[in-house]
């Protein structure tokens, strides 16, 4: 998790793009509680920036989280697109 904080800070717009990409699997290592608690409160937080690019990649990566199974209730992936204009 703090790996993927850090990236998600970094400079390079790539990287961060790279990052967000990943989600899925962070989300499959840390389990659905971790992921609930953890994970999609700093994504709310995180996509509050102005980074259309990396806010529309965090949207598609939410998607993938119910198809994974991820999260026990798909309600919870609304907090953080809510965040995203």
């Amino acid at each position: 998790m703090k790996l993927l904080q850090e990236d998600l800070k970094d400079d390079d717009y790539e990287q961060v793009i790279t990052s967000v990409n990943r989600l899925v699997t962070v989300a499959t290592a840390l389990g659905p509680v971790r992921t609930r608690t953890e994970l999609l409160t700093y994504l709310s937080e995180f996509a509050e920036q102005d980074n259309d690019e990396a806010q529309t990649a965090i949207a598609r990566q939410l998607g993938d989280f119910v198809e994974v199974r991820v999260l026990y209730v798909c309600c919870t992936v609304v907090r953080p697109i809510r965040s995203i204009r």
